[in-house]
């Protein structure tokens, strides 16, 4: 039988990757938020931008404290293509994990931190992402045998590890497809484990992607997208291929439907989005390679008037996944408003119960 039982928190996954930021827009070219925006000559509408963001611990659908934060300095900002942020976050480690049968107790305990600085920088189809974090993990694992005759070898570990990562990535941006067409990626690691002496370690890789027009006819576009990498093989740069995906785009950007297919030729997986409205897919279908639906997602706009005028691309999302009848749906809340800033918390349920929330911040400019 396995048990969890988080003691003081649930462990955080940060995950480091290149992101788009909510910040009331999106690549949408019809945003109405978006300053350069033909449709919107007078540039009232201001642009809502995030300043913070905190996730708290959810157990057993009660709120405790919180979990992880993150905080924004927007260094420029002039639309969705040219803007340029720093994004400083946290995340504590405190759980407890055991797993219980009828011949032992194990019991895996984490606990420590990750702190993270990452920059944004976005000019035109140009995009240069660069971050550097640290973290001290401490890991603690105790095997308990429950027969007498084992005692002995019960087993009982500490395991600290100190790391410091440093990545800078950069690649472009296809404005038609909104896919990237390029990428080069440079990261460095250093590595203490249990106060012994550090390990370094690097890596470099080169992306390129080749987006081929298929077909161009019924107000729709398909194209193929496929990368090939090159990965640092001491002074050279070996060749990896993978497989390839089709889109389906209309004349707006919106992408109608994907095919994945493997190395092999063969159909991975594929998605149908549909209800689309103010350039947001409402329904987003994925099948896997066999053809049979494993989720689907339904979005709504809010009810809110504060969220809709002021984050007009801003949606709730209720996930249906077929593989274990689980469902997870969103709620809302303004928490606090003025002219100029306004405070919204969203909060996930799963079957019903509440699994995770997040306070965001959002700041006029």
């Amino acid at each position: 039988m396995l048990k969890i039982k988080p003691k003081f928190g649930i462990l955080l996954s940060l995950v480091l990757i290149i992101i788009v930021i909510l910040f009331g827009c999106d690549d949408n070219p019809n945003n109405p938020n978006d300053i350069n925006n033909p449709n919107n000559p007078n540039n009232t509408i201001a642009n809502w931008l995030v300043k913070s963001s905190k996730s708290y611990i959810v157990i057993d659908g009660v709120v405790g404290a919180v979990s992880g934060q993150s905080d924004y300095n927007w260094i420029r900002y002039t639309n969705d293509r040219n803007h340029e942020y720093e994004i400083n976050s946290s995340v504590d480690y405190n759980t407890i994990q055991i797993t219980e049968n009828i011949s032992y107790i194990y019991t895996q305990t984490l606990t420590g931190f990750q702190n993270s600085t990452t920059r944004y920088n976005m000019n035109g189809n140009i995009n240069n992402y660069i971050q550097n974090s640290i973290s001290d993990i401490t890991t603690t694992v105790s095997l308990e045998y429950l027969s007498d005759a084992l005692r002995d070898y019960n087993q009982y570990s500490i395991n600290r590890v100190v790391q410091e990562t440093d990545a800078n990535y950069i690649y472009n941006y296809n404005a038609e497809t909104r896919l990237i067409s390029g990428l080069s990626m440079n990261t460095s690691i250093k590595r203490t484990q249990n106060n012994d002496a550090p390990t370094f370690t690097s890596s470099n890789t080169e992306y390129t992607c080749a987006i081929d027009l298929l077909d161009n006819s019924n107000n729709v576009k398909s194209y193929k997208y496929y990368i090939n990498w090159y990965i640092q093989n001491g002074n050279e740069l070996d060749l990896s291929t993978q497989g390839y995906t089709i889109y389906k785009i209309n004349n707006n950007g919106i992408t109608l439907e994907t095919i994945s297919y493997n190395a092999a030729g063969n159909i991975s997986s594929s998605t149908i989005n549909s209800n689309i409205n103010n350039g947001i897919a409402l329904k987003t279908t994925t099948y896997n390679a066999e053809g049979n639906i494993t989720t689907v997602v339904e979005r709504v706009f809010p009810t809110n008037n504060t969220i809709r005028t002021r984050l007009p691309t801003y949606t709730l999302s209720t996930t249906t996944y077929y593989n274990n009848s689980n469902i997870t749906s969103q709620t809302v809340d303004v928490l606090s408003e003025t002219s100029t800033a306004f405070v919204i918390r969203l909060q996930t349920y799963t079957n019903g119960i509440l699994t995770g929330q997040t306070d965001t911040e959002y700041n006029r400019r």
